[in-house]
Protein backbone atom coordinates (compact mmCIF):
# COMPACT_ATOMS: atom_id res chain seq x y z
CA UNK A 1 0.00 0.00 0.00
CA UNK A 2 1.25 3.52 -0.82
CA UNK A 3 1.77 5.52 2.38
CA UNK A 4 1.36 9.26 1.80
CA UNK A 5 1.34 12.39 3.92
CA UNK A 6 -2.05 14.15 3.85
CA UNK A 7 -2.51 16.34 0.77
CA UNK A 8 0.19 14.52 -1.21
CA UNK A 9 -0.17 11.71 -3.71
CA UNK A 10 3.55 10.98 -3.97
CA UNK A 11 4.11 8.11 -1.51
CA UNK A 12 6.75 8.33 1.20
CA UNK A 13 7.12 4.56 0.90
CA UNK A 14 5.20 1.39 0.10
CA UNK A 15 4.23 -0.95 2.94
CA UNK A 16 2.46 -4.29 3.12
CA UNK A 17 -0.69 -4.21 5.28
CA UNK A 18 -2.84 -7.18 6.19
CA UNK A 19 -6.28 -5.55 5.97
CA UNK A 20 -7.95 -8.54 7.62
CA UNK A 21 -5.64 -8.90 10.63
CA UNK A 22 -3.76 -5.65 11.31
CA UNK A 23 -5.10 -3.11 13.80
CA UNK A 24 -4.57 0.61 13.21
CA UNK A 25 -2.21 0.94 16.18
CA UNK A 26 0.05 -1.73 14.64
CA UNK A 27 0.10 0.09 11.30
CA UNK A 28 0.93 3.37 13.07
CA UNK A 29 3.88 1.66 14.73
CA UNK A 30 5.15 0.36 11.39
CA UNK A 31 4.81 3.78 9.74
CA UNK A 32 6.70 5.53 12.54
CA UNK A 33 9.43 2.90 12.31
CA UNK A 34 9.74 3.45 8.55
CA UNK A 35 9.91 7.20 9.14
CA UNK A 36 12.67 6.75 11.72
CA UNK A 37 10.47 8.00 14.55
CA UNK A 38 10.30 4.85 16.66
CA UNK A 39 11.64 4.68 20.19
CA UNK A 40 12.88 1.61 22.15
CA UNK A 41 10.64 -0.03 24.72
CA UNK A 42 11.34 1.49 28.13
CA UNK A 43 9.65 -1.37 29.94
CA UNK A 44 6.95 0.87 31.39
CA UNK A 45 4.16 -0.19 29.09
CA UNK A 46 3.05 -2.73 26.57
CA UNK A 47 5.20 -2.20 23.48
CA UNK A 48 7.81 0.31 22.34
CA UNK A 49 5.11 2.88 21.54
CA UNK A 50 3.96 3.35 25.17
CA UNK A 51 6.07 6.51 25.72
CA UNK A 52 6.67 7.51 22.11
CA UNK A 53 5.32 11.08 21.73
CA UNK A 54 4.74 10.55 18.01
CA UNK A 55 2.14 7.86 18.75
CA UNK A 56 -0.08 10.53 20.31
CA UNK A 57 0.24 12.77 17.25
CA UNK A 58 0.02 10.41 14.28
CA UNK A 59 -3.35 10.04 12.54
CA UNK A 60 -4.34 7.66 9.74
CA UNK A 61 -6.95 8.38 7.08
CA UNK A 62 -8.69 6.39 4.38
CA UNK A 63 -8.90 8.02 0.95
CA UNK A 64 -12.59 7.14 0.66
CA UNK A 65 -14.51 9.71 2.69
CA UNK A 66 -11.36 10.92 4.47
CA UNK A 67 -12.24 8.57 7.34
CA UNK A 68 -9.95 8.88 10.37
CA UNK A 69 -9.17 5.58 12.08
CA UNK A 70 -9.12 4.99 15.81
CA UNK A 71 -6.27 2.95 17.28
CA UNK A 72 -8.16 -0.32 17.66
CA UNK A 73 -10.01 -0.22 14.35
CA UNK A 74 -9.27 -3.00 11.90
CA UNK A 75 -7.89 -2.01 8.49
CA UNK A 76 -10.68 -3.76 6.57
CA UNK A 77 -12.13 -0.52 5.20
CA UNK A 78 -9.02 0.12 3.07
CA UNK A 79 -9.14 -3.33 1.50
CA UNK A 80 -8.63 -2.96 -2.25
CA UNK A 81 -7.37 0.62 -1.94
CA UNK A 82 -3.87 1.68 -3.00
CA UNK A 83 -3.39 4.63 -0.66
CA UNK A 84 -3.25 5.28 3.08
CA UNK A 85 -2.66 8.79 4.42
CA UNK A 86 -1.05 9.89 7.66
CA UNK A 87 -0.51 13.18 9.47
CA UNK A 88 0.81 14.48 12.77
CA UNK A 89 -2.30 16.40 13.74
CA UNK A 90 -3.11 17.97 10.38
CA UNK A 91 -6.66 17.33 9.08
CA UNK A 92 -7.30 15.25 5.97
CA UNK A 93 -6.97 17.25 2.74
CA UNK A 94 -10.12 16.42 0.78
CA UNK A 95 -8.96 18.05 -2.46
CA UNK A 96 -6.76 14.98 -2.99
CA UNK A 97 -9.94 12.90 -3.46
CA UNK A 98 -10.83 14.95 -6.55
CA UNK A 99 -7.61 13.72 -8.19
CA UNK A 100 -9.33 10.33 -8.57
CA UNK A 101 -12.43 11.69 -10.33
CA UNK A 102 -12.56 12.45 -14.05
CA UNK A 103 -15.54 14.67 -14.89
CA UNK A 104 -16.95 14.00 -18.38
CA UNK A 105 -20.09 16.10 -18.90
CA UNK A 106 -22.95 17.84 -17.13
CA UNK A 107 -26.11 15.79 -16.60
CA UNK A 108 -28.33 18.38 -14.97
CA UNK A 109 -28.64 21.30 -12.60
CA UNK A 110 -30.72 22.15 -9.52
CA UNK A 111 -31.17 24.77 -6.85
CA UNK A 112 -28.04 23.87 -4.86
CA UNK A 113 -25.70 22.80 -7.64
CA UNK A 114 -25.09 20.58 -10.66
CA UNK A 115 -24.71 16.87 -11.44
CA UNK A 116 -21.98 15.55 -13.72
CA UNK A 117 -21.15 12.22 -15.31
CA UNK A 118 -17.69 11.02 -14.45
CA UNK A 119 -15.40 8.10 -13.75
CA UNK A 120 -14.14 7.39 -10.23
CA UNK A 121 -10.71 5.78 -10.40
CA UNK A 122 -10.83 4.88 -6.72
CA UNK A 123 -14.13 3.00 -7.06
CA UNK A 124 -13.31 1.89 -10.63
CA UNK A 125 -16.74 2.73 -12.01
CA UNK A 126 -18.78 5.35 -13.82
CA UNK A 127 -20.51 7.64 -11.34
CA UNK A 128 -22.80 10.63 -11.02
CA UNK A 129 -21.04 13.51 -9.25
CA UNK A 130 -23.25 16.01 -7.46
CA UNK A 131 -21.48 19.29 -6.66
CA UNK A 132 -23.47 21.15 -4.01
CA UNK A 133 -22.78 24.79 -3.20
CA UNK A 134 -23.65 25.69 0.37
CA UNK A 135 -21.77 29.01 0.55
CA UNK A 136 -21.85 30.74 3.91
CA UNK A 137 -25.55 29.97 4.47
CA UNK A 138 -25.70 27.75 7.58
CA UNK A 139 -29.30 26.74 6.82
CA UNK A 140 -28.33 25.51 3.33
CA UNK A 141 -25.39 23.56 4.73
CA UNK A 142 -27.66 21.93 7.34
CA UNK A 143 -30.25 20.94 4.70
CA UNK A 144 -27.59 19.48 2.43
CA UNK A 145 -25.93 17.42 5.16
CA UNK A 146 -29.33 16.11 6.34
CA UNK A 147 -30.08 14.93 2.79
CA UNK A 148 -26.70 13.18 2.51
CA UNK A 149 -27.05 11.55 5.93
CA UNK A 150 -30.51 10.24 4.97
CA UNK A 151 -29.36 8.89 1.60
CA UNK A 152 -26.42 7.15 3.25
CA UNK A 153 -28.81 5.10 5.40
CA UNK A 154 -30.86 3.77 2.47
CA UNK A 155 -30.22 0.54 0.55
CA UNK A 156 -32.99 -0.17 -1.94
CA UNK A 157 -33.04 -1.21 -5.61
CA UNK A 158 -35.22 1.79 -6.54
CA UNK A 159 -33.11 4.39 -4.71
CA UNK A 160 -29.82 5.69 -6.09
CA UNK A 161 -26.83 4.50 -4.02
CA UNK A 162 -24.55 6.92 -2.20
CA UNK A 163 -20.96 5.80 -2.87
CA UNK A 164 -18.90 8.55 -1.23
CA UNK A 165 -19.04 12.19 -0.17
CA UNK A 166 -16.55 14.78 1.00
CA UNK A 167 -16.34 18.55 1.53
CA UNK A 168 -14.21 21.10 -0.27
CA UNK A 169 -14.21 23.79 2.45
CA UNK A 170 -12.24 26.41 0.50
CA UNK A 171 -14.80 26.31 -2.31
CA UNK A 172 -17.70 25.94 0.15
CA UNK A 173 -18.84 22.84 -1.73
CA UNK A 174 -19.87 19.31 -0.89
CA UNK A 175 -19.04 16.60 -3.44
CA UNK A 176 -21.44 13.65 -3.52
CA UNK A 177 -20.46 10.56 -5.50
CA UNK A 178 -23.48 8.46 -6.45
CA UNK A 179 -24.44 5.47 -8.54
CA UNK A 180 -24.91 6.48 -12.18
CA UNK A 181 -28.31 5.44 -13.53
CA UNK A 182 -28.26 5.25 -17.33
CA UNK A 183 -32.04 5.18 -17.81
CA UNK A 184 -32.41 8.95 -17.96
CA UNK A 185 -35.14 11.19 -16.54
CA UNK A 186 -38.73 10.05 -16.08
CA UNK A 187 -39.82 13.29 -17.73
CA UNK A 188 -37.85 12.42 -20.90
CA UNK A 189 -39.36 8.93 -20.94
CA UNK A 190 -42.86 10.42 -20.67
CA UNK A 191 -42.22 12.88 -23.52
CA UNK A 192 -41.03 10.02 -25.74
CA UNK A 193 -44.36 8.15 -25.41
CA UNK A 194 -46.99 8.33 -28.18
CA UNK A 195 -49.17 11.37 -27.41
CA UNK A 196 -47.20 11.60 -24.13
CA UNK A 197 -49.24 8.82 -22.58
CA UNK A 198 -47.98 5.73 -20.79
CA UNK A 199 -49.87 2.50 -21.26
CA UNK A 200 -51.70 1.38 -18.14
CA UNK A 201 -49.26 -1.53 -17.74
CA UNK A 202 -46.22 0.76 -18.06
CA UNK A 203 -47.65 3.39 -15.70
CA UNK A 204 -48.46 0.69 -13.13
CA UNK A 205 -44.92 -0.72 -13.27
CA UNK A 206 -43.33 2.72 -12.83
CA UNK A 207 -45.73 3.73 -10.07
CA UNK A 208 -45.07 0.52 -8.13
CA UNK A 209 -41.32 1.18 -8.24
CA UNK A 210 -41.93 4.65 -6.84
CA UNK A 211 -44.30 3.41 -4.13
CA UNK A 212 -41.93 0.63 -3.09
CA UNK A 213 -39.13 3.17 -2.65
CA UNK A 214 -41.34 5.58 -0.68
CA UNK A 215 -42.62 2.75 1.53
CA UNK A 216 -39.03 1.72 2.26
CA UNK A 217 -38.14 5.33 3.17
CA UNK A 218 -41.13 5.63 5.50
CA UNK A 219 -40.26 2.34 7.19
CA UNK A 220 -36.74 3.76 7.66
CA UNK A 221 -38.27 6.85 9.38
CA UNK A 222 -37.40 9.14 6.45
CA UNK A 223 -39.85 11.42 4.60
CA UNK A 224 -38.79 12.72 1.19
CA UNK A 225 -40.86 15.98 1.08
CA UNK A 226 -39.70 16.91 -2.43
CA UNK A 227 -41.26 14.39 -4.85
CA UNK A 228 -41.89 15.91 -8.27
CA UNK A 229 -42.51 14.74 -11.82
Amino acid sequence: MKICFVGQLKPKFIMKIDTEMDEVIEVKEQILERLGLSTPDDGLGSGWNSTNPWMKKIKLFSLKGGLEFTDHDQMESVQGQEYLFYSFGEPFEYTIRMEFIDVERKLGEGGFGAVYLGFDKLLQQQVAIKILNFGSNIKNAHMITKEIDALGQLRHKNIVKLLDFFPLPKKQQLIVVMQYLKGGELDDLWKAQPMRRFSERKAHALFMQLMNAIDYCHNSKIIHRDLKF
